[in-house]
């Protein structure tokens, strides 16, 4: 209402939003809200309209907005769609009871009571052999028999739950199956088996056995290898059961396989029965692997002090063979000059006597590493081994008893007096000789030459 007098106290009324399709229509004078169009829940459950009334009062007119909102109440206007309407399907006689045999899919758009749908078998059902729960899951509720009745077509009625209801119908045909009754049945429970790595292609290493109750094609079995062969080295003859060779083993690569063999029988109807049993091949080494160094070549070296025994370094080889083929054995083959060296069966090599680097500076060994098998296979590895010298000996003067000069008083300033020389047998920095006078010196009236010995007139 409009507390205002006249015309600016009329109303008019009008939906400015939320009339999607334009369901509803307003009364501009009375305000009352009616339906241009037939609604569907399904559609569009709810609607919130924004009504605004507006007075004529020309250029000064004033709007009041409100909200309308209407909760669309469902009617059970649709009926159960069941897709597909016709189920054709087939299961074994020896079915166990609450086998599901298929799942009806049915749906109703409405809801509550209305859209909740309820099974029932309305005709076909003989010996009440099938029932249909309240999602749809037709099952067996009494035993089959195949010979008393193969076939069945099944009427049933999916209806919601509203009163009055609305239903739609469903076939579902179930044909019964006889079926293959035995299955095969291996002899051993498993099978385990040694194969020479160096086994040839096409060799036979062992025959598997399985038999089946059944008879003629359900009681006639073939054999498979279903897995465990990833890299295709074994074949198996279908009728007869026995494992060959296919390809080449390589027991570094793989040493063992766990083969699933299946015995199938060629029954149809319903199915073939199958049962498997696990294979264990175990590949047996042959010294096909030389021993090899990492690395092959070492280098180390040594003092010359270094006592009997020292242990100066450690060689390593490996071999991927299996047993005595990989249980190594090291020799030093050339080089061990003087035999200053032995080596131990772990690779150690062992100082066997006192080194002098004055005499051989420098070793090179050649290490051979020999595995157990036969034939003997090897691989060899150098060893180089430098002498470190250490300071032994002493300077010794050339001439130590004969050095002596007489000097004129009148020899110049610088005058090479006397010449001294002396050798150390030591090699490398520790061979260098360096001179000085140490005492006698009065005056400092001589100098020598730290590197050549030379004594000089005339102080430093």
């Amino acid at each position: 209402n409009d507390a205002d007098r006249g015309v600016q106290g009329q109303v008019t009324y009008d939906i400015v939003a939320g009339n999607n399709r334009n369901v509803f229509l307003i009364d501009k004078s009375s305000g009352i809200i009616s339906l241009s169009l037939s609604l569907d829940r399904e559609t569009t459950d709810f609607y919130s309209l924004n009504v605004t009334a507006t007075d004529i009062a020309g250029r000064l007119s004033k709007t009041a907005t409100s909200t309308v909102e209407f909760v669309i109440i469902d009617v059970n206007d649709n009926s159960p769609v069941c897709t597909p309407t016709v189920y054709p399907t087939s299961i074994r006689e020896n079915v166990p009871v609450g086998h599901s045999v298929t799942t009806l899919t049915c749906s109703d758009k409405d809801i509550s009571l209305n859209g909740k749908i309820s099974f029932s078998i309305e005709a076909g059902n003989t010996g009440d052999a099938f029932s249909v729960n309240s999602s749809g899951f037709v099952l067996v509720r009494n035993k089959l028999d195949f010979e008393g009745q193969s076939d069945y077509q099944l009427l049933i009625a999916a209806r919601d739950e509203a009163s009055p209801f609305h239903s739609a119908l469903v076939s579902v045909g179930v044909s019964i199956e006889p079926f293959n009754e035995y299955d095969p049945v291996f002899l051993s429970p498993s099978y385990s088996v040694n194969v020479s790595e160096e086994t040839r292609i096409g060799s036979e290493f062992l025959k598997l056995s399985a038999t089946d109750q059944d008879s003629g094609l359900d009681g006639t079995v073939v054999y498979s290898i279903i897995s465990g062969d990833s890299d295709d080295r074994f074949i198996i003859d279908s009728s007869q059961g026995t494992l060959l060779l296919r390809n080449i083993l390589d027991r570094e690569s793989i040493s063992s396989y766990v083969l699933s063999v299946t015995a199938k029988d060629m029954g149809t109807v319903p199915f073939a029965r199958s049962s498997s049993v696990n294979v264990t091949i175990s590949i047996t080494d042959v010294n096909d692997n030389a021993p090899i160094f990492a690395p092959a070549t070492y280098i180390k070296a040594v003092l010359e002090s270094a006592p009997t025994s020292s242990r100066v370094l450690r060689v390593f080889a490996s071999d991927a063979d299996l047993g005595a083929n990989s249980q190594l054995s090291y020799t030093i083959q050339s080089g061990n000059v003087g035999g200053a060296f032995d080596i131990t069966h772990d690779g150690f090599i062992v100082l066997q006597g006192k080194l002098n680097k004055e005499t051989t500076p420098f070793y090179l060994l050649t290490v051979v590493a020999n595995d157990g098998g036969r034939p003997v296979r090897s691989a060899s590895a150098t060893a180089s081994i430098s002498v470190v010298g250490v300071n032994e000996h002493y300077p010794i003067f050339l001439d130590a008893e004969n050095y002596k000069a007489s000097v004129l008083e009148s020899l110049p300033v610088g005058s090479v007096l006397v010449d001294v020389n002396a050798t150390d047998s030591d090699s490398d920095q520790h061979s260098i000789i360096n001179y000085k006078i140490v005492s006698g010196n009065v005056g400092q009236l001589f100098s020598i030459d730290s590197n050549s010995g030379k004594i000089r007139l005339g102080g430093s």
